[in-house]
């Protein structure tokens, strides 16, 4: 688990799961800082069985997206890893490979995936990938070796308006219905010679 914070108790901005035959957990929980070059990272090690309701439990209300990664040329058959992002649309290192990531959702159900190679987060510097609904929470295998599980709820659930006050109704009818709109236009009288 990869944290940003120096008590490893906020949802995690990454857990990295690998398949090892033999694990022992630790005694205590650990959080340990690692620097890699201009970013230190705060981590902490457990064993798991199953990754979906780990990373519920450890996210809770805040987005992830849950990427298996398959051997490649199996069509998602034989399970290599899985990374668990968070999709908060917040920039974040990325202990995999190097670089940082930002997660977006979008309108249908899709997801946008940002990648730089810097933990600037410049958008000119990004690399985009948009993942389909049809791949999300599905068995739909994503580019022949991934699988990909969203809990955006968070990001996607509408925004709570508060009722309309009589002052904000008013205003906006005579907005839409000016009161010259409903005048009766002068009569016209045509005469002909």
């Amino acid at each position: 688990m990869v944290y940003d914070d120096n008590y490893c108790d906020e949802p995690p901005v990454q857990l990295v799961v690998t398949n090892q035959m033999a694990c022992s957990s630790p005694v205590s929980p650990t959080c340990s800082a690692t620097s890699t070059g201009a970013n230190t990272v705060y981590e902490d090690y457990t064993c798991i069985d199953d990754v979906a309701a780990f990373a519920a439990f450890q996210f809770g209300n805040a987005p992830y997206l849950i990427v298996e990664n398959f051997v490649n040329g199996t069509k998602c058959g034989t399970q290599q890893s899985a990374v668990v992002y968070r999709a908060d649309e917040g920039c974040y290192y990325n202990v995999v490979d190097g670089t940082s990531f930002r997660i977006f959702p979008n309108v249908g159900g899709s997801v946008t995936i940002a990648t730089y190679p810097t933990s600037s987060c410049n958008d000119y510097e990004a690399d985009y990938v948009t993942v389909g609904a049809k791949y999300l929470n599905t068995d739909e295998c994503f580019n022949g070796m991934l699988r990909l599980h969203a809990n955006m709820t968070g990001l996607l659930s509408p925004v709570k308006q508060t009722p309309s006050t009589e002052i904000d109704y008013k205003a906006r009818e005579e907005i839409m219905f000016p009161g010259w709109l409903w005048e009766p236009a002068p009569r016209r009288v045509f005469e002909s010679s």
